[in-house]
């Protein structure tokens, strides 16, 4: 169980690397839009974010 709970942290710090990884120029211009919505627009993205890995993860167990 631990092991896959590494797993799944290594998996995302990968992912999450990626983009700045690959393209620093638009991960600075996408974060820059982000931080001019309005904070209620961003929670809802993040709470739509984490439902959907929620159900991804209950389909995939």
């Amino acid at each position: 169980m631990l092991s896959d709970l590494v797993l799944v942290i290594a998996l995302v710090l990968i992912l999450e690397g990626l983009f700045p990884a690959l393209n620093p120029g638009g991960w600075s211009r996408m974060i820059d839009q982000i931080s001019q919505l309005p904070e209620r627009t961003i929670r809802v993205g993040g709470l739509i974010m984490v439902v959907s890995g929620f159900i991804l993860f209950q389909i995939a167990r």
